[in-house]
């Protein structure tokens, strides 16, 4: 008879114990939290520097003419000879 209530304490406080950990725990399917990323606007305050393939032109002299057809790059240099651009230096200048 002892025996038997043993047995039956023992089997209650097992379902006691397994009552308490099915309450107490939380098995539902959780979801994964993920915060939307914050959008940033990049404003870019530098201007950009004007290029002509690609070659920055402030500090250039920038001439543009028509070039006519046979015309070799020596003829196209020709219309600058002999002519002072700003920034050359002149002879006997200081500097």
């Amino acid at each position: 008879m002892i025996q038997n209530k043993r047995t039956v304490a023992y089997g209650l406080l097992a379902l006691l114990a397994v009552a308490a950990v099915l309450l107490t725990v939380d098995l539902s399917p959780r979801v994964e939290y993920t915060p939307e990323p914050e959008v940033v606007e990049v404003v870019d305050t530098v201007p950009a520097v004007p290029t002509a393939y690609g070659i920055p032109l402030p500090g250039f002299v920038v001439e543009q003419e028509q070039v006519g057809r046979g015309a070799t790059f020596g003829d196209l240099l020709t219309a600058f000879s002999g002519r002072a651009l700003p920034g050359d230096r002149q002879p006997g200048a200081p500097g």
